[in-house]
């Protein structure tokens, strides 16, 4: 029969983790063609002379930005770029922001901004207004759903059906899950924001050859406590263990015990 021994909590570990969000959010990285950003696609590019390109025309930081132009011969012109597959934690609100410049004489213009979650649902496109030659950080805030777990940004622009009136718009800086800023300086092209995921590293020594379960409860240890059990059995490495549990409450207390 195999028994189970209680094992004192030796350390609970406040933790965090980092994971990756927008991929070359300057624009400093090429993809396959100087003219395009690795990591992003043009999903549209339609109407009548127009144009979505990675540039060192005007950059807010670092070296490049991303551009898109719009003129009309007839139809009214429309570019859509996007980036998928940014990693999110569900439930999470993530602060967005960018840097929009309109250059000088740009009217008959839409510009807007879209959040599409994994699971399904989305912000809709959301209008916004680049400065007028200048770059203007534009800042919202999206939660995700409790099961995202990645998203998908778009970029959409739509010009007017009149060849009068063209439009050149410039975006930089990308940002889902920090506080915005300058993400892409010259000589860090692979710096990358993050997201921080709050959580509980519960740490203890493990002897070798020893296996382990961590267990959690909504209440003190009591003879009525229940205990669940958090993730599988782990084998002790002879030094310090640590198990990351994300979950806040109702994971309140915590304990470890030896399988002999």
């Amino acid at each position: 029969m195999t028994s189970k021994s209680f094992l004192a909590l030796g350390l609970v570990c406040i933790s965090v983790r980092a994971s990756a969000q927008v991929l070359n959010p300057g624009f400093e990285i090429a993809g396959a063609s100087p003219t395009n950003a690795a990591d992003w696609t043009v999903d549209q590019a339609v109407g009548g002379p127009v144009y979505a390109i990675r540039t060192n025309d005007n950059p807010h930081s670092g070296s490049f930005n991303f551009e898109v132009r719009l003129a009309s011969t007839g139809g009214g012109p429309v570019v859509e770029f996007a980036q998928s597959g940014i990693p999110v934690a569900g439930g999470t609100t993530y602060p967005f922001t960018f840097y929009a410049d309109a250059q000088s004489g740009s009217a008959g213009y839409n510009a807007q901004w879209r959040v599409l979650w994994n699971t399904g649902g989305d912000t809709g496109y959301q209008g916004f207004t680049p400065s007028n030659n200048a770059y203007a950080l534009i800042s919202n805030s999206v939660v995700a759903p409790a099961a995202a777990t990645s998203a998908t940004i778009y970029f959409h622009f739509a010009g007017a059906a009149i060849p009068s009136q063209s439009a050149t718009i410039q975006i930089d800086d990308v940002s889902l899950g920090s506080s915005g800023g300058t993400t892409g300086t010259s000589g860090n092209t692979n710096r990358l924001p993050v997201f921080i995921t709050p959580g509980v590293g519960i740490c203890w020594f493990a002897s070798n050859s020893v296996t382990y379960q961590v267990q959690w409860s909504s209440a003190q240890a009591g003879a009525s406590t229940v205990w669940n059990n958090l993730g599988s059995p782990i084998a002790g490495n002879g030094a310090t263990n640590t198990v990351f549990d994300p979950a806040g409450p109702p994971h309140n207390f915590y304990q470890v015990l030896s399988i002999q």
